[in-house]
């Protein structure tokens, strides 16, 4: 994976302070990607495949529900909702 140039700037300037990773891919792949790219620290949880379990992944809507459940924010409260 290519180191991206600006990234960090570009995160740091969206809207939302809350950033989530969330993948289909196992958690640890996805972290040691973001500390590749340096940008791990911004975000304050990475939740793939062992936190969805056997049984949930992208694109089905209770994947997304499982989330926004764990993370403690409403549907209606989440962007774009």
């Amino acid at each position: 994976i290519p180191q991206v140039p600006n990234l960090r700037l570009f995160l740091e300037s969206l809207p939302t302070k809350r950033k989530v990773i969330f993948t289909n891919a196992p958690e640890e792949s996805a972290r040691e990607i973001l500390e590749w790219l340096g940008v791990a620290d911004l975000f304050e949880a990475v939740l793939g495949s062992y936190f969805m379990g056997d049984t949930l992944c992208k694109p089905e809507i209770a994947a997304f529900n499982k989330v926004l459940t764990h993370l403690g924010i409403k549907q209606s409260d989440s962007y774009p909702n």
